[in-house]
């Protein structure tokens, strides 16, 4: 008895706990009858992308920018990050080492698939493509890491790059 009444004091309480003023459908939702939602500029903080896209690089740093395009509909692109290039004991090797919380992260234009990298130190580093289960390094063309050399005062301009 005393089991079948905490049962039920403890449903009354979890329904009165009910928030009404939640939305029934999702912001996110892909209808557009249902949700007006415009896709975004990552960081959510972008004003004006174009400003961002024409900025021209600080003398002891470098932007390194591209179009991301994405060939299999089942990735959910998250971000671009950048990769620091790590020497291994083979020269000819390189490790990438990211951290989410230092790393440079890109502006991306998800209406274009544009993205940038702005005021990024020289080195050598891979860009990191983040999708919320998972997350992996883009390649080149011939299916290698890709690596790029940022230089100091220089822009560096990937073109497209294809997510498989």
């Amino acid at each position: 008895m005393r089991t079948f009444l905490l049962f039920w004091v403890l449903a009354f309480m979890l329904a009165s706990c009910q928030n009404y003023n939640m939305p029934t459908v999702s912001p996110y939702s892909p209808y557009p009858e249902i949700s007006q939602r415009q896709p975004r500029i990552s960081p959510e903080n972008v004003i004006d992308f174009n400003t961002i896209w024409n900025s021209k690089p600080k003398n002891d740093k470098s932007i390194i920018r591209g179009n991301i395009k994405i060939l299999n509909s089942s990735i959910l692109l998250g971000e671009l990050y950048l990769a620091k290039a790590v020497s291994t004991s083979n020269p000819e090797i390189f490790l990438l080492e990211l951290d989410q919380s230092t790393a440079p992260r890109a502006f991306i234009d998800r209406t274009t698939g544009n993205f940038i990298f702005v005021d990024i130190e020289p080195d050598t580093y891979g860009i990191i493509a983040w999708e919320p289960m998972n997350s992996f390094p883009l390649n080149d063309s011939k299916g290698n890491t890709l690596y790029i050399q940022a230089q100091p005062g220089k822009i560096v301009d990937l073109g497209e790059i294809f997510i498989p």
